[in-house]
């Protein structure tokens, strides 16, 4: 918590006060901390917060982590917190958003935990949803998965994304129907005891990657779940996604979230298990063959491709499994032909 100003540091302690005194009064209910990291979020920050302080379920605590914002953002927490009690405010110096979200489980004091992104924004009734997937359950599950909405800012667009899965409520029997809901942290309910118990942390120091490296260590001491459908999680995506802006530094974070997830998915043995990596490293070939900025650098591009190839010797294709324009994409980085996956990707970057 070196981060952490004496300020703010007293100020939980007070907080704490009262949210300990708070669950004495609510034994029966599940206390649930709320983690958002916060950097320069003024613009989306406010709806964020209401969409958080209006939930019909009140058993929780709301913890801000203010990652050295430069703009309003500490402001638009300060004015929030005076109205809810709930709310905590730590402020550290800017150190990315997984380091915040490492400071937020160190302070949570929920038996669960929700991360939400500050310019996303939940239904009014996402936590008592979730909550009463918990209940439901003989045994409190390990994991909560609920839907999703998708926002595609520059197309003012709305999708709905519902977990379409056979449900036996055992994660490695459901993983495959599960596995697109797993590579964020948000939109989940994790147990708290799991991840303190295990140390389980956000990985400092990446720029992609390490949502999901951090949900597969947590899923490899978790076996059980529940599933919320119900698009109640609204997450944004705008201009300036990774497909935008995805760099040389992001390929060390993608490659280590690979390595992590061959490791799970063939020590849990999961049904497929070589099909679903493949198309992840189907995403690694169409996100790196070529980025912005290196149109004309065939040379890195390449040593990009010759990690990914290193990661898929020795696993067959199974070929059914994949559409014509993939299954070639496969091939040709297996012959080790690079050059036609680097020109093809760089002309769609140029288009």
């Amino acid at each position: 918590m070196e981060w952490v100003t004496l300020y703010f540091r007293e100020r939980f302690k007070v907080h704490s006060g009262y949210l300990n005194e708070y669950k004495v009064l609510h034994m029966e209910k599940v206390l649930v901390s709320i983690i958002i990291p916060v950097y320069n979020a003024e613009k989306f920050l406010p709806r964020c917060l209401a969409s958080i302080v209006h939930q019909t379920y009140e058993n929780i605590e709301i913890i801000i982590v203010n990652d050295g914002s430069t703009d309003g953002s500490l402001r638009i927490c300060e004015e929030h917190q005076i109205i809810d009690e709930r709310i905590s405010i730590i402020s550290q110096k800017n150190a990315g958003v997984s380091a915040s979200r490492n400071m937020g489980i160190e302070c949570a004091l929920g038996e669960y935990l929700l991360f939400v992104d500050s310019d996303d924004y939940v239904d009014s009734l996402y936590v008592e949803k979730m909550v009463d997937a918990i209940t439901s359950m003989g045994d409190k599950p390990d994991l909560i998965v609920s839907g999703r909405q998708i926002y595609y800012e520059n197309e003012d667009r709305f999708v709905n994304d519902l977990p379409r899965v056979l449900y036996t409520g055992n994660i490695i029997n459901d993983f495959e129907g599960l596995f697109s809901f797993l590579h964020a942290p948000w939109g989940k309910m994790f147990k708290a005891e799991i991840i303190k118990k295990n140390e389980i942390q956000f990985p400092v120091g990446y720029s992609y990657a390490e949502d999901q490296i951090f949900n597969y260590e947590y899923l490899r001491y978790s076996n059980t779940y529940n599933l919320v459908r119900e698009p109640l999680y609204t997450y944004r995506i705008n201009g300036d996604s990774l497909t935008n802006r995805r760099s040389n530094h992001d390929f060390i974070g993608f490659v280590k979230k690979l390595d992590i997830e061959w490791d799970y998915l063939k020590e849990k043995g999961i049904k497929n298990y070589r099909t679903l990596f493949l198309r992840q490293v189907l995403v690694g070939i169409c996100l790196f063959s070529s980025l912005p900025g290196d149109e004309n650098n065939y040379k890195l591009a390449k040593q990009r491709l010759v990690s990914l190839r290193a990661r898929i010797i020795g696993i067959s294709i199974p070929k059914r499994y994949f559409p014509l324009g993939q299954l070639v994409q496969l091939l040709l980085l297996k012959a080790r032909l690079y050059y036609p996956l680097y020109v093809y990707f760089r002309n769609k970057e140029i288009r």
